[in-house]
C-alpha cells in the first residue's frame, strides 16, 4: 500500500483575471513526517467518530521539508444563456507545478451550469478537491453544477516516492493520470461551498483499492 504520509503546508497565492481569463501562481512551504502532526490529528478524529485507529504510522514518512511552485491557468471558451435564464460555459485549464513535494504537468476542460457563471468564474477548478480557492467566497450570489475531465503527467510525488535524502517506505508511481469530476458549488456573500466526487485511474502502480473521493470545502471570509 501507499506510505502514511502526513503533510503540514503554508501556502501563498497571487490571482490575476478579467473576463474570460484567470491566472494563479502559489508557493507551498511545509514538511513531511511526524512533525506535520498528522498521526495525533487523525487519531483525535477517530476518537470523536468512534472508528478503529490507524495501524499504518510506523510506516511513515521520515520528517523532511517540501516545497512546491505552481501556476494554473483558466480559460472561458464558450458560454451560453437558456430561455430559463440559467447559464453554460466551457472552461479549459493548464497547470505547471515544480517542487520536492510534487511536479506535474496537466490540462483539462470542464462544463459548468448555474447561475451568475462569470462571476464565479475566477473560483473555478477542474480539480477542486485539490486545493480551497480563496476567491471563493468573495463572489456574488450564485450556483453553479460542474463536470471535468482532467489529465496529468507526474514527474514525482513525495507521498509515494518517498523522502528523497533518507531511504523510506514507497511505492510505484503511475505518471499518467486521468481524472473525471463531478460536483456543486454555491457561494453567497461571504459564505462558499464547494462538493464534488473524483474518480481518477491508479495514481500507483500497487494501487487496487477503489480510486472515488469525495471532497468538501466551506470557506468564510471576514
Amino acid at each position: 500500500d501507499r506510505p502514511y504520509a502526513g503533510v503540514l503546508l503554508w501556502s501563498t497565492h497571487l490571482h490575476s483575471y478579467r473576463e474570460n481569463f484567470s491566472n494563479r501562481y502559489w508557493l507551498s512551504l511545509g514538511a513531511v513526517g511526524p512533525i506535520s502532526g498528522a498521526e495525533q490529528v487523525q487519531e483525535i478524529i477517530h476518537g470523536l467518530i468512534d472508528v478503529n485507529t490507524a495501524e499504518g504510522w510506523d510506516n511513515q514518512l521520515d520528517n523532511e521539508f517540501t516545497f512546491l511552485l505552481a501556476n494554473e491557468r483558466l480559460y472561458r471558451l464558450r458560454n451560453g444563456i437558456f430561455a430559463s435564464g440559467r447559464e453554460w460555459d466551457l472552461v479549459s485549464m493548464t497547470e505547471l507545478m515544480a517542487g520536492t513535494l510534487r511536479s506535474e504537468a496537466g490540462a483539462g476542460i470542464g462544463l459548468r451550469f448555474g447561475r451568475n457563471l462569470l462571476q464565479s468564474f475566477p473560483a473555478a477548478s477542474l480539480v477542486p478537491g485539490r486545493n480551497i480557492n480563496p476567491l471563493s467566497a468573495s463572489l456574488a450570489s450564485e450556483w453553479h453544477l460542474f463536470v471535468n475531465l482532467y489529465g496529468r503527467y507526474v514527474f514525482n510525488d513525495i507521498t509515494l516516492d518517498g523522502t528523497y535524502f533518507r531511504d523510506s517506505h514507497s511505492v510505484e508511481l503511475t505518471n499518467e493520470q486521468a481524472f473525471i469530476v463531478l460536483g456543486g458549488a454555491w457561494h453567497g456573500q461571504d459564505w462558499g461551498f464547494v462538493a464534488s466526487v473524483q474518480e481518477s485511474t491508479r495514481t500507483f502502480e500497487e494501487r487496487s483499492e477503489d480510486t472515488l473521493f469525495a471532497s468538501f470545502s466551506l470557506t468564510y471570509r471576514y
